[in-house]
Parts: structure tokens; sequence; C-alpha cells
């Protein structure tokens, strides 16, 4: 990680989301309450330990509650099922 990082760009993504460019390369995704919080704005500087708070606490912990959210649909999808026919129990054990 580098000591400090210029953020090159902020580009809005709707819904409250923006992409994040630091020093032309690193990008990624954040909230407006996450940018509020690091002081995110184009042509700042941020520290490289900012950063890496963001890749290593921010952004797993969202993937994580992404994965787990997209998990739970998937299984009331298999458990409601469309047809009228029998569901085998097997089904409801996924």
């Amino acid at each position: 990680m580098q000591d400090e990082y210029t953020i090159t760009s902020v580009t809005e993504l709707g819904k409250g989301r923006y992409k994040i460019e630091f020093d032309g390369e690193l990008r990624l995704v954040l909230y407006k309450g996450e940018m509020r919080a690091y002081h995110i704005k184009e042509g700042e500087r941020i520290s490289g330990d900012a950063v890496e708070e963001i890749m290593t606490r921010i952004l797993p912990k969202r993937g994580k509650l992404r994965s787990m959210n997209l998990l739970k649909l998937s299984l009331i999808a298999i458990s409601e099922p469309t047809r009228q026919e029998a569901m085998s129990y097997a089904v409801f054990c996924l």
C-alpha cells in the first residue's frame, strides 16, 4: 500500500453509489455515507491506511451481506413453487 493516494475521479452511479478512482488506477464503489466518513472528494488526498481500511473492512463486509441476501432470495424462490404438483422434500433441504 502507498502512503497516500490522490482521488482522481468520482463518478455517480445512481442509488447513492459512486465509483472512486485513486491515482488513475485503483477503482472501487462506495456509498455516499462511506464517502462522507472518509472525506472523499475528487482531487483530494487520502491516506494509505484509510484505503486499506476500506479494502479490508468496508468492502468485504458489504460483499458478505450482499451474498447472504442473494442466498436468502434464492431460497425463497425455491420454496415458493409456481406449479401445483407436489415438491420433493429434498428441495426444501437445500
